[in-house]
């Protein structure tokens, strides 16, 4: 397996694990959660986007990880003592997904024209 694999992998667990921590084993946030919602899924992207994938499923990747960012939101309030879903912590994931998966596809498209 790829570093790539093992990084984009690695960072999943990480990020699932995190967002299924009852509520009171979260750290506190002193500011608007939403930007570590958006940050962590455009880093999540940016890793998904590196992975050396066909273009039929790198197509399907995007839409996976928004889905993936709204079923942990669901998870939470379903399933997480302490912890409610969020439908705009779910929208902040989409976009930060989106954005890191924009900002990703210009560097690797970028690279394979330069060489």
């Amino acid at each position: 397996m790829g570093l790539r694999w093992l990084l984009f992998g690695g960072y999943a667990a990480v990020l699932t694990g995190a967002s299924l921590l009852p509520g009171t084993d979260l750290p506190v946030i002193t500011y608007n959660d939403k930007v570590a919602h958006f940050g962590a899924y455009f880093l999540f992207a940016i890793l998904a986007r590196a992975l050396p994938l066909n273009d039929r499923w790198r197509k399907l990747l995007l839409p996976v990880l928004m889905l993936y960012g709204g079923l942990l939101e669901v998870l939470q309030g379903a399933l997480i003592p302490g912890r409610h879903a969020d439908p705009l912590d779910a929208l902040a994931n989409a976009v930060g997904a989106s954005c890191g998966w924009v900002l990703a596809s210009r560097y690797w498209q970028r690279r394979r024209h330069a060489l």
